[in-house]
């Protein structure tokens, strides 16, 4: 088994690519900001735009060391007003990069095969991989 999976998820917000991941101090604060563990938030909380703005917020947060709260819910607004975004289509990426995070169950058979196949694909791609590398922090 790799050590250096890809556990982020690229996601499309007004054209520009964004990078979501869920490591456990991210799961920690989710489950600080709800008051309960990951599972009650996923089984018990309504799925609303607070929902999907701190989600995005907290996901995002590994990689865009200054963003806002505020900045994400205008980048998901917008989203949702130019393109049709709906707020499911916005959290579907977030639920993939929990699965990616492994924090929340072992991948099913064949899922981490394809997940490194996934990072294979990203690697290739300069961009991503220079901006995976963690060495310099993109600004939101």
């Amino acid at each position: 088994m790799s050590n250096n999976l890809n556990t982020f998820v690229k996601v499309t917000v007004l054209g520009e690519d964004l990078f979501l991941k869920f490591d456990f101090n991210a799961v920690c604060e989710l489950e600080e900001i709800y008051n309960k563990g990951i599972a009650g938030i996923l089984r018990e909380e309504q799925m609303g735009f607070k929902l999907v703005r701190t989600f995005y917020y907290v996901g995002l947060k590994w990689k865009y060391k200054n963003v806002t709260p505020e900045a994400v819910g205008k980048k998901l607004g917008d989203d949702i007003q130019e393109n049709g975004t709906s707020i499911a289509d916005l959290f579907k990426p977030v639920m993939d990069a929990l699965k990616k995070s492994r924090l929340l169950a072992s991948p099913k058979a064949g899922e981490e095969e394809k997940m490194q196949e996934e990072a294979f694909k990203i690697e290739d791609d300069e961009e991503a991989a220079e901006e995976f590398g963690g060495t310099d922090e993109k600004k939101f």
